[in-house]
């Protein structure tokens, strides 16, 4: 089920960040925004799904320069947004002009800090040696799209592989799809379950 409106982007980030805790209530918290941001980033130019169950998700985006200009557009918004709240609360509670920019630009150190964390956490968990990049030489040339935030919630089974399924089934003849692997479990899983090729570093890929 593909995912358009802001309640599925929060259940999206939701899946991702427990999966990713691998448990932790605490570090799905941390994880919890900057899943949010890359799961907003990743629809202003590609396909997020959550299957029916509401226990897997998975991002299919495409590949390229312009593609990474549209994601940075979602930095901006989030500025928008901050200030636009800042302004909203000081016409409900009068706190003098003056305090608006120093309130907006503590939520803003807030919210910064958040994803540093979760950043933090992710690069922690990330295996040694795995590609940070889903291309690599050994990549097909081609109309390339990535797998991104592919999660499922701790304690379920499979429903994320299927989405991947379904997502490859919409995709056009010719292009090639790119993942990095976060084990060689996983990878091994990507190649036996999901007709993927394997690449060096955890990277796998197919051509449609």
């Amino acid at each position: 089920m593909r995912v358009r409106g802001l309640s599925g982007y929060v259940q999206a980030a939701t899946i991702g960040a427990l999966a990713f805790a691998k448990g932790s209530r605490l570090k799905a918290v941390m994880l919890w925004l900057g899943m949010f941001l890359s799961t907003v980033m990743i629809a202003t130019h590609g396909k997020v799904y959550v299957s029916e169950d509401g226990n897997g998700t998975v991002a299919i985006r495409r590949l390229g320069l312009w593609a990474y200009l549209i994601m940075l557009s979602v930095v901006p918004m989030v500025l928008v947004v901050v200030f636009g709240v800042t302004f909203f609360i000081a016409l409900v509670w009068p706190i003098g002009a003056i305090y608006v920019p120093l309130v907006a630009s503590a939520m803003l150190l807030l919210l910064t800090a958040w994803v540093l964390a979760g950043l933090i956490i992710t690069l922690q968990g990330r295996p040694t040696g795995a590609s940070i990049r889903e291309v690599g030489r050994e990549t097909p040339k081609g109309c390339r799209y990535g797998i991104g935030n592919l999660a499922q919630r701790p304690g379920t089974r499979w429903s994320a592989l299927f989405l991947v399924r379904d997502a490859i089934a919409e995709m056009p003849a010719g292009s090639v799809l790119c993942a990095v692997a976060g084990s060689a479990e996983l990878q091994d899983v990507y190649v036996r379950r999901g007709g993927l090729s394997a690449g060096k570093r955890l990277r796998v890929y197919r051509v449609i």
